[in-house]
């Protein structure tokens, strides 16, 4: 019963976040490193597994708790559909601050990503018995845009998938 229940206050928070536009949050400077601490080690006392690689990088002017829900969205996916392996990494690259979240899952066919990201939008065979709503690709893909940056679902080399997330870190 507890499951279930916070399954349901999972697809209702999906279905309050992307009913808002922008959210009225303004943006702040932010670590992104600190907000995938943080949100890691919620899921690590949940008995989660979840490894992390976080560099130092630039403070850049987020949406933070948007932002929050990002990194919250994308390790719940990998959690629920990558079953192992789960790890959350942030680093400076190139001009942009790169976030990626990685699982051991099936993966997500090259042909059917962009579609994932709209809302309402699952894959068939994740449609059976894993719950959600098919609002939280969509939601990450609005906040990442809302902050300039790109977002990418890419094959895992060795297997699984690779949510990875690019923010310029300079802003005209």
């Amino acid at each position: 019963m507890t499951s279930d229940i916070e399954e349901m206050d999972r697809t209702i928070n999906q279905f309050l976040d992307f009913a808002r536009s922008d959210g009225g949050e303004t943006q702040q400077s932010a670590d992104l490193a600190a907000i995938a601490a943080e949100v890691a080690e919620h899921y690590r006392r949940r008995g989660k597994s979840v490894a992390t690689d976080l560099s130092g990088v630039p403070q850049l002017p987020l949406q933070a708790l948007s932002m929050r829900r990002v990194v919250q969205n994308l390790l719940d996916n990998a959690l629920r559909y990558g079953e192992r392996d789960v790890s959350v990494a942030v680093r400076a690259e190139d001009g942009a601050v790169v976030l990626e979240v990685a699982d051991r899952g099936p993966g997500i066919p090259a042909a059917e990503v962009e579609r994932l990201k709209q809302p309402f939008t699952r894959l068939e065979v994740a449609r059976s018995d894993k719950g959600g709503a098919g609002l939280g690709l969509a939601i990450v893909e609005r906040v990442v845009r809302a902050h300039r940056g790109t977002f990418e679902l890419l094959a895992r080399e060795g297997g699984g998938l690779l949510a990875r997330i690019r923010l310029p870190s300079w802003r005209e």
